[in-house]
């Protein structure tokens, strides 16, 4: 969210604009989802994976992890994207969403 009032401070008065208030709503809405899931143990966003042969291995767990995978040039990388992975990890009740 820190991301978001940033943004409307640069945005100035277009941060009013009707298209970014629901861009904004919808980041609350997802992190409270996302929140919630988490509570009720639905998705476990902190847990470590496994990315290549070099990395050791995570700790068990007692389910089968749920990993998103967003294909995504992002160069760079900016909060429209991060607001995507938010989307589809609260949609899709996934664990982790990785590029």
């Amino acid at each position: 969210m820190s991301e978001i009032h940033s943004m409307k401070g640069v945005l100035g008065r277009s941060a009013d604009a009707v298209d970014f208030v629901n861009l904004e709503k919808s980041a609350i809405a997802s992190l409270t989802s996302i929140k919630r899931l988490i509570v009720e143990g639905w998705i476990e966003p902190l847990i470590g994976i496994r990315h290549s042969l070099e990395c050791g291995l995570p700790a068990r767990q007692d389910r089968e992890l749920r990993i998103g995978v967003f294909p995504t040039a992002a160069n760079p990388l900016h909060w429209a994207h991060l607001l995507g992975g938010l989307v589809v990890m609260e949609r899709f009740r996934l664990d982790k969403v990785t590029s």
